[in-house]
């Protein structure tokens, strides 16, 4: 079995390396605090290393390439039937015709960091209902009704859970400490 190592392994060992970080900083938290964020990242490390595997070694990947398929579920057979005008027409889209918008590695670490931006610069509450919205009218392409009740839904329920629920502070956006409010 020969490895070899691209795009794709040095991005998993990069998330690996961000699970690692967050799996050492649990050290320091008591025993009770120490039990959601393990019981994230353990199964993500597990996840992450087998992936690193099936970036390294491309005989491996290829006997597990039915885990990598989008069909593995039957999805496109039951939206086929229920929708048929929603699919695109080409496999592969022309200019004239882009059947979804840009994706890639890229485009999701830019939406990532974006949701971050947001979260930061304006707080738990209003940055990812925010975010959400945005997300949602301009990455799902869905209307601007769809993308503010998910985004009025996600507020309340950020608010309803963790300052209501459980009574925890979150975190209100370093826009707010400029400010001076």
């Amino acid at each position: 079995m020969r490895s070899r190592l691209d795009g794709r392994a040095v991005v998993t060992v990069f998330l690996g390396g961000l699970v690692g970080v967050a799996l050492w900083q649990t050290l320091g938290l008591a025993p009770g605090a120490r039990l959601v964020p393990l019981t994230v990242a353990v199964p993500t490390l597990a996840l992450i290393v087998f992936q690193l595997a099936l970036d390294l070694f491309p005989e491996l990947g290829r006997r597990f390439a039915l885990l990598d398929r989008d069909e593995l579920v039957g999805v496109k057979q039951v939206r086929e039937q229920v929708h048929p005008e929603s699919l695109p027409v080409r496999e592969h889209p022309t200019p004239e015709d882009p059947a979804e918008p840009p994706s890639g590695e890229a485009a999701a670490f830019g939406w990532m960091g974006a949701m971050l931006a947001s979260a930061w610069l304006l707080g738990f509450a209003l940055g990812g209902p925010l975010f959400a919205f945005v997300y949602i009218r301009f990455r799902g392409r869905r209307g601007a009704r769809v993308a503010a009740a998910v985004a009025a839904g996600l507020g309340l329920a950020i608010v309803a859970v963790f300052d209501w629920a459980f009574d925890a502070p979150l975190w209100r956006g370093q826009l707010w400490t400029w400010l001076g409010l």
